[in-house]
């Protein structure tokens, strides 16, 4: 198992949870954040698995409007 820092865990955290679609509201309150700024900013970030399935779920529903 991988070495993480209670710092790199909690960016994966707010992460995970965003990626599952977990209520940004919710997210903040589990993590401790006083304002969404910080989660949003700083610890949030793109889960690249998430990221592709998102590009191919946009790219179906646009090519069902646009041809």
């Amino acid at each position: 198992m991988p070495h993480f820092s209670l710092h790199k865990l909690r960016h994966y955290f707010a992460s995970y949870m965003s990626s599952l679609n977990i209520p940004e509201a919710d997210i903040l309150e589990m993590g401790g954040w006083e304002t969404d700024y910080v989660m949003k900013n700083v610890y949030r970030h793109t889960m690249k698995d998430k990221l592709k399935t998102s590009q191919d779920k946009a790219s179906d529903a646009l090519s069902k409007i646009l041809f």
